[in-house]
């Protein structure tokens, strides 16, 4: 595999995330902001389609780690990583809390004027690189006897002996670095979510049985969707008549309705697109293993912020961009690939 296909991945998933995040943006600045200065709902109370925009699941943990991993890339073909970062810090913050963001980042157009001159810049910079050759990567060779393997992950003790990248450190048995440790061992396959919450020795697994006792479940998704069909259909002719009558506030010379109106259509549209699927069916109630991710997904960092505290910030950073959910479970995905001992 290419080093270059890897920086190609980096900048497509930064990228897409990037523009959702700016058209999230650009939609919702003006509204947080009136709630913010009382212009809307002058008690403060945010409206229940404003709550709900806030509660829904943040992007913020996304974009950081799709950031990290394109730095990762970046820096790997020294190319400057200065604009992805400040873009990215922007984003991080208006997704995390766009009420107390709202009047404290650029004006839209500036975001998205320097969003497509990043971007753009990113794309040529691929381009260029693509036209030169770029040498393959094979599979990781296994060591000759003798040698002195280069990456190591391994049980000392109580806790942990990790090598590479040319860095090294002694660590505690925290139940990160136990999580990372099973990731490792089953590079390129999914791990179960049940399997990375179990407790005792690195091969023991929750049976089915087990898991259904302790309240977990296999399953991806319930089957209780957040809303019915009707409640969708009610939402709908909702969305229309706030059209219709922004239609008709503004023949008749009513800027403050059509504003009113607006403001209404733009709470509707986001609630519809927080219950339904792209399809339009109504989205499903989230599971246990739903409220597992999280957690899973802050144990790791928390492990990957002690490598870097211990020095270890090339390894750290090569968890962060080579480990990601999937489905039910999580992945060490490393490229290229890493053979460890």
């Amino acid at each position: 595999m290419s080093f270059l296909v890897g920086l190609g991945e980096a900048i497509d998933k930064w990228s897409n995330l990037a523009l959702s995040v700016i058209c999230d943006y650009v939609g919702w600045r003006g509204f947080f902001k009136a709630v913010r200065e009382g212009r809307i709902n002058p008690s403060g109370q945010l409206p229940d389609h404003a709550y709900q925009r806030l509660h829904e699941p943040s992007q913020a943990d996304a974009i950081v780690k799709a950031s990290s991993r394109l730095v990762y890339w970046l820096r790997r073909f020294d190319l400057d990583t200065r604009d992805v970062k400040r873009l990215s810090r922007w984003l991080i913050r208006w997704a995390a809390d766009p009420v107390n963001a709202c009047d404290k980042l650029p004006p839209p157009r500036e975001i998205e004027a320097i969003g497509h001159q990043v971007l753009t810049e990113l794309r040529a910079g691929f381009d260029k690189l693509s036209q030169t050759e770029t040498p393959k990567v094979e599979d990781a060779p296994e060591p000759q006897a003798g040698e002195q393997p280069e990456y190591v992950f391994r049980r000392d003790g109580d806790g942990w002996f990790i090598k590479a990248f040319g860095e090294r450190g002694h660590f505690p048995g925290l139940v990160g670095l136990e999580r990372l440790a099973r990731l490792v061992r089953a590079a390129g396959r999914s791990v179960p979510m049940t399997e990375l919450v179990s407790g005792g020795g690195p091969k023991k697994r929750v049976s089915v049985a087990d898991a259904a006792a302790a309240g977990l479940t296999s399953e991806r998704s319930s089957s209780a969707p957040l809303v019915d069909e009707q409640g969708v259909k009610d939402i709908e002719e909702k969305i229309k008549e706030y059209e219709q009558g922004i239609a008709k506030a503004e023949r008749c010379g009513d800027v403050t309705m059509a504003n009113v109106y607006r403001n209404e259509l733009a709470g509707l549209l986001e609630q519809k697109r927080s219950i339904t699927m792209p399809s339009g069916k109504p989205r499903n109630f989230p599971t246990e293993i739903d409220r597992l991710r999280p957690a899973i997904h802050q144990s790791i960092s928390r492990a990957c912020q002690r490598l870097r505290n211990a020095g270890m910030k090339n390894t750290a950073a090569h968890f962060e961009v080579s480990i990601r959910a999937e489905g039910d479970g999580f992945i060490y995905s490393p490229s290229p690939p890493i053979r460890w001992q």
